[in-house]
């Protein structure tokens, strides 16, 4: 069990604020609401507490006392760092948030370092591997460029702005909806400085979209007259989604 005064510096695995913030972004869809417990709060309640340790069981109950007859004030998950005051038969008394409460000590382990690790470690490679997928996205959507845009097309033969998107994130398995309107409402949201390549871009309250090439510049299929090209995006921006 991590004791109090133990080095705490390695539960943020150098990882910087904005990183620790993406972490806050990739939880829910990666590795569940756990990470964030360990890789914001954990440390804190560490370094408070006599030791610590982390829920093992799927969920447990937080009890009023040590026994299960009584109440239950708070259910915990699994990953979830908990601040150990004592031990009492088999019943660790905790500290949840100034208040004391009791949770059956065979639902918690003394091996929550590995835990954190682990949590750090899958985000790290989902976000590595979504970043990929990004780019192979714009990779493939440039081989596009020159197509004529064709109002409600959605082949190689003639691209609309929604129909361009649609049939690039189709080669990668995504079957986003047809128009930009209801594309809007995919994947997550994300802001102009998170941006990176293969996310979309809505423009004019969301009647056009466009995937982000990166260095301030989009690949989108325009309007009438023109081909599917890169721009500068010199252009307000009503929404960002990522897909990946």
């Amino acid at each position: 069990m991590l004791k109090k005064f133990d080095k705490l510096y390695f539960l943020c695995y150098n990882l910087t604020c904005h990183e620790t913030e993406r972490m806050n972004h990739y939880m829910k869809k990666f590795i569940g609401a756990a990470l964030v417990t360990l890789s914001i709060t954990a440390v804190a309640a560490a370094a408070s507490a006599d030791s610590a340790g982390v829920v093992s069981a799927d969920a447990t109950y937080a009890r009023q006392g040590a026994g299960d007859n009584f109440k239950a004030v708070e259910t915990l998950s699994a990953g979830e760092i908990v601040s150990i005051v004592s031990e009492e038969n088999s019943w660790y008394k905790i500290d949840i948030d100034g208040e004391y409460a009791y949770v059956y000590s065979g639902d918690v382990s003394d091996n929550w370092q590995n835990t954190v690790e682990e949590n750090v470690k899958e985000y790290k490679e989902e976000k590595e591997k979504a970043e990929k997928n990004g780019e192979n996205v714009l990779e493939y959507s440039k081989g596009f460029i020159g197509v004529p845009y064709v109002y409600g097309g959605s082949t190689p033969s003639g691209f609309d702005c929604s129909g361009f998107v649609k049939y690039v994130y189709a080669k990668f398995g995504i079957s986003l909806p047809r128009t930009s309107y209801q594309q809007m409402a995919c994947g997550t949201d994300v802001t102009g400085q998170e941006l990176r390549a293969g996310d979309l871009l809505f423009f004019n309250g969301g009647s056009h979209v466009g995937i982000y090439a990166g260095n301030g510049t989009y690949i989108h299929a325009p309007r009438t007259g023109r081909n599917v090209s890169i721009d500068p995006l010199n252009r307000e921006v009503c929404a960002s989604r990522r897909i990946f």
